[in-house]
């Protein structure tokens, strides 16, 4: 989950959907943590891992890399995509790393 900051090992915390899960539009969510518990088997015998992700929900346009910019001159007001330096990648495709906020992974997986 963390990873190993190699290109094929790179973390997944902190990290924004790519694609549409669980009814959620791509970048919408965010995978804050993991939490473990060890809880009594049901046969039992022992125990057994159950293993819970914490996600944070931002459904606006763009989703946690959208940020609302407030114009007070004039008609620019509204949610745009932010990044690091000019022409942001196009949503969903060409999200790499260091070009956003918040990195983004692929979740179905």
């Amino acid at each position: 989950m963390k990873g190993d900051g190699t290109v094929s090992g790179r973390g997944y915390i902190g990290a924004l959907n790519k694609s549409e899960i669980w009814g959620h539009p791509p970048l919408t969510l965010q995978l804050m943590g993991v939490e473990e518990r060890l809880l009594p088997d049901a046969s039992g015998l022992g125990y057994s891992w159950d293993i819970g992700y914490q996600f944070t929900e931002k459904a606006v346009p763009f989703g946690h890399l959208g940020f609302y910019y407030f114009d007070n001159a004039g008609p620019a007001s509204g949610y745009y995509l932010t990044g690091r330096g000019p022409g942001y990648p196009s949503i969903p495709g060409g999200l790499a790393d260091g070009n956003h906020l918040f990195p983004v992974r692929e979740f179905k997986n």
